[in-house]
């Protein structure tokens, strides 16, 4: 059977690899090679699990990819100088709370 995999790299650097059509279904690797070993292991402990408690084991008939635009919100504390935006700091000696206004 082929199943569909997910890969993310976490935020320690390793390969997380994801089943979605078995939930719960995940695993990890320091390298994609070893993600995608780790996740054949899980995925057929899953198979071994759903046959032992006679549970229907799900078939995938198609995965497409979707493209969606997305737009990404600026925090509120950055300003635009030039290109790049830069993060705003109060000025010395100068208090402000925490959602940006003066004291």
């Amino acid at each position: 059977m082929k199943f569909a995999i997910t890969l993310e790299k976490d935020e320690d650097g390793y390969i997380v690899a994801s089943c979605p059509a078995l939930p719960g279904c995940h695993s990890q690797g320091k390298t994609k090679r070893e993600a995608i070993a780790n996740i054949r292991e899980a995925i057929r402990g899953y198979i071994a699990s759903m046959r032992k408690h006679g549970e229907p084991i799900p078939s995938i008939t198609a995965v497409e990819e979707v493209e969606v635009a997305v737009q990404v919100a600026r925090l509120p504390l950055l300003k635009e100088r030039g290109p790049e935006p830069v993060l705003s700091l109060p000025k010395e000696g100068e208090v402000t709370r925490p959602n940006g206004s003066d004291i």
